[in-house]
Parts: C-alpha cells; sequence; structure tokens
C-alpha cells in the first residue's frame, strides 16, 4: 500500500488534529527558507528553472488515482490564463508512487492539463517539499522559498502579489 491517498477522503479523521496540523502547515507555508533555485526536466525535454526572479512556480503534486487532483485542472487552467504571462508557471508534478511516467503523461492530458509535466521518479521533490498526501500544491518564489501550501489552487488576488513581490 502506498503512503498516499486522497486528502479529501483522509479528512474526516484528521478533524480532532486540525489545530496542530494547521500549525504545522504554517510554519513552512509562511516564508519557508529557501533552498535556492534548481532546476526541472519536463517530459517533453523542457528544462525548467524553479526559484529564479521574477517568476512563481506552483508545483501541483497528483496522481492518475487522485479524483480531487482532476477537479483542480479547470482552476488550474483559469489561473494560468490570467498569470501565465506575468510569470506563474503551473507545473504539475507525478509521484511515482503507483504509476510511471506514460500513464501520468496520458492522464495529464486526458484532464485537460495543458502546462508543463514533470515526474517525480527518483521522489527528490517529494521529499524536498514534504509531501505526504495528494494533491498538493506548493508556490515557490525566487530563492526557492515555499511562499505557500495548498490543496486547492490559490485566490488570483494572493498569486498576484507573490509576482509584484517577485519582481526585482
Amino acid at each position: 500500500m502506498t503512503p498516499f491517498r486522497s486528502r479529501r477522503r483522509a479528512a474526516l479523521p484528521l478533524l480532532a488534529l486540525l489545530p496542530a496540523l494547521l500549525l504545522l502547515v504554517a510554519l513552512p507555508a509562511a516564508g519557508g527558507r529557501g533552498r535556492g533555485a534548481f532546476t526541472l526536466t519536463t517530459l517533453a525535454g523542457r528544462t525548467l528553472r524553479v526559484g529564479e526572479e521574477p517568476r512563481v512556480a506552483l508545483l501541483v503534486f497528483g496522481a492518475r488515482w487522485c479524483h480531487p487532483c482532476e477537479e483542480l485542472v479547470p482552476g488550474l487552467r483559469r489561473l494560468a490564463a490570467t498569470h501565465g504571462r506575468r510569470g506563474l508557471e503551473i507545473v504539475l508534478v507525478g509521484l511515482a508512487a503507483r504509476e510511471d511516467e506514460t500513464s501520468f503523461s496520458r492522464w495529464a492530458r486526458e484532464t485537460g492539463f495543458e502546462g508543463p509535466l514533470v515526474f517525480d521518479g527518483d521522489r527528490h521533490l517529494e521529499r524536498r517539499f514534504e509531501v505526504r498526501e495528494v494533491p498538493a500544491l506548493v508556490a515557490v518564489g525566487p530563492g526557492g522559498r515555499v511562499l505557500w501550501r495548498g490543496e486547492d489552487p490559490p485566490a488570483p488576488g494572493t498569486v498576484a502579489g507573490w509576482l509584484a513581490a517577485a519582481r526585482p
């Protein structure tokens, strides 16, 4: 059995722990220290530099077996349409726990996701950003600094603020 599961299905037993969980999630999300910019290679062979000014990357950790992940796509497309030209890069990251690159890529395109696809086969990103459940969204700003974490797309005003702050 994989350690990943849909966050929404697992939420009910965690309600009793909600105050402690909110504190733990808020600590790294509220201005998490940067670990520097890093490079990702998409399934199409494109190189992405994450953490370089003036761009903000929204890493969306998902999987074909996660129904809530599929439900995120319309909101992600709206964010990309609104903020993509201003410096937001939305990257769908596939987890190697229960699938391979081919099935992940096929699923992502079938859902209508149009952005770059990265398959985390070595689980480096999963460990770096402490992803335990999907969907998981992590906004990464200049210097590799974690700006935000969540399970739903961030509000457009929040994204606009990140992009304004990322400008030199």
